[in-house]
């Protein structure tokens, strides 16, 4: 009778020990296969976080002693409400005549802008554009004078948010360009005065 219970302890024993081993397995598989689930570039992006913006750009500056006002438009998405990234185009909104011809100068690029206190009324947004440039001459039929530049123009703006979707602002820009000879052409490295009506949400 002592023996028979010996064998009927060691078997329970066993069952015991065997059902805890096969419970941590199973829960060992689930953590692995739990851990090593494949990522993705976009899993972590948060499409809520991502706005549009639109920006009616006024620029004025002294070229020459003539003063000389463009029209801008840019466009991009915002990353939770502080950095941008689009495209703008420029040209100028006045006619020029530096030599007795019409001269126009247009500009096509990417800019970035960062704007950190973007929740608060007023804040300061800081950008850079970097842009294909164009020297061109309206009036004559063969662009022979016609010359490819290229500009860097960072800037820094005080910002007025009006609602959630119109802001205004004001800054100064200064236009860093390569490829254009001074002696041929304007020198168009030049401080610009910037009035901005931005639209979209963030």
């Amino acid at each position: 009778m002592k023996i028979l219970g010996f064998l009927l302890l060691i078997n329970v024993t066993t069952f015991s020990f065997a059902k805890e081993k096969d419970a941590f397995e199973v829960d060992e598989s689930y953590s692995s296969s739990s851990s090593t689930q494949k990522e993705s570039l976009f899993d972590s992006v948060n499409l809520e976080s991502i706005g549009v913006h639109a920006t009616l750009d006024l620029t004025w500056e002294m070229i020459d002693d003539t003063k000389l006002s463009s029209i801008g438009f840019l466009g991009g998405l915002v990353s939770n409400s502080t950095t941008t990234l689009g495209l703008g185009y420029y040209s100028l909104a006045t006619i020029y005549k530096p030599s007795g011809r019409e001269m126009d100068i247009s500009q096509l690029g990417l800019y970035t802008a960062y704007n950190p206190w973007s929740h608060k009324a007023f804040h300061p947004v800081f950008q850079l554009y970097v842009a294909s440039g164009r020297i061109s001459f309206p009036d004559d039929s063969d662009d022979f004078d016609s010359k490819n530049f290229i500009s860097y123009t960072p800037s820094i703006h005080g910002e007025l948010n009006l609602s959630s979707f119109l802001r205004v602002s004001l800054g100064l820009q200064y236009r860093i360009v390569e490829g254009l000879s001074k002696d041929a052409y304007p020198d168009l490295n030049q401080p610009l005065l910037s009035l901005r009506f931005s639209f979209g949400t963030d």
